[in-house]
């Protein structure tokens, strides 16, 4: 699931000793006429525009098929989840929840997360279990990250209200 690309709900780490035969073949298909005008030594003079619009046909048909690809092997890996984790998974398909991890890491506007805050998110969009919580909460119940985000004795409450408080407060200063 890790190595499908964010819109399918993966993170896109991808396996370079299982995509390498088939970008070097996607690369080669890409590149023919180029290639082959060098072989040839034709010059600029010589250039027909319909090789430029072969290699973006080309580069279309090999995105639809990886994206294709991509589909089949989301949808059989979702064939097999709990509805719990498929659910997880089409809400990180949906358009805009993945962007936090394509976003530019910017320290000036606070767009950094350090290794435990990763982490911790990776683990919430997965539904894996978060390290570090405690089991139970202050207020006497199993502890989870839902739990956690709605009891009033766990504090993420009110962290959460003076985030956006802040948050709202540094744009109004701004101004």
């Amino acid at each position: 699931m890790l190595a499908l690309p964010l819109r399918h709900g993966g993170l896109g780490l991808t396996d370079p000793r299982e995509t390498t035969k088939t970008e070097y073949e996607h690369s080669t298909q890409i590149t023919n006429k180029l290639t082959a005008r060098i072989y040839t030594q034709q010059r600029d003079l010589d250039y027909n525009p319909s090789d430029q619009q072969f290699t973006r046909h080309t580069k279309y048909r090999i995105r639809q098929e990886k994206n294709e690809k991509c589909k089949n092997i989301r949808d059989e890996l979702l064939a097999g989840m709990t509805p719990e984790s498929q659910q997880r998974i089409k809400g990180a398909m949906e358009k805009g929840a993945s962007s936090w991890l394509s976003t530019l890491p910017i320290k000036a506007i606070g767009y950094v997360l350090n290794k435990q805050e990763f982490t911790d998110a990776v683990c919430m969009r997965y539904g894996w279990k978060v390290k570090g919580i405690s089991t139970r909460c202050a207020c006497g119940e199993t502890n989870s990250v839902n739990h956690s985000l709605i009891c009033k004795l766990s504090g993420c409450t009110s962290m959460r209200h003076n985030s956006v408080r802040d948050s709202q407060a540094q744009i109004m200063r701004g101004l």
